[in-house]
């Protein structure tokens, strides 16, 4: 992969690890007001691709998900918004501005408008970790149990390419 470039997912279907839930992590300086900015191409417009940050324990103030159908979702508090959409082989960028202190933050899709949301956990007072996840979140490491069988290969692997990302403290 080049460099600047990173592959969440494979491409290559003979792979025996296409079960989905491949993680990448990014950590950064402890912080309650960061912008992340990520430019990433999907392979696919029926994949999915959890972006959020986390802070030192694994809580998951801000969640962000390119959703199967091409849809770009938030957490806005304990429910989804729809705040874009992506298609396959086209990038997208995507901003995420935190300000925990007030327990918010803000999503941009491809420069439109600035969308604001309230943390997913209100309890989160700062963030050091960017978490890419191809599939869905489920609970690892916090005695909640993973349904024996779930994690199986996919016919069709995910593949999103993340080609730049920046992480820049505001405070």
């Amino acid at each position: 992969v080049p460099a600047g470039e990173f592959l969440m997912g494979s491409t290559d279907p003979e792979a025996r690890n296409t079960t989905e839930n491949g993680r990448a992590v990014r950590v950064f300086p402890e912080s309650a007001a960061v912008q992340i900015e990520l430019r990433v191409k999907p392979g696919q417009a029926d994949g999915r691709l959890e972006v959020e940050l986390c802070d030192a324990v694994g809580r998951r103030p801000v969640r962000l998900a390119l959703a199967e159908g091409g849809i770009v979702n938030a957490a806005d508090g304990t429910n989804r918004v729809n705040v874009g959409k992506y298609k396959a082989g086209e990038g997208l960028t995507l901003v995420l501005t935190t300000d925990l202190a007030a327990g918010r933050y803000t999503v941009q899709v491809d420069g439109g408008e600035v969308k604001r949301f309230v943390c997913a956990e209100k309890d989160c007072t700062s963030v050091q970790r960017l978490s890419l996840r191809t599939g869905l979140w489920r609970g690892c490491g916090e005695k909640i149990e993973v349904e024996a069988g779930s994690d199986v290969p996919l016919a069709t692997p995910a593949v999103f390419r993340v080609i730049d990302m920046s992480i820049r403290p505001l405070k």
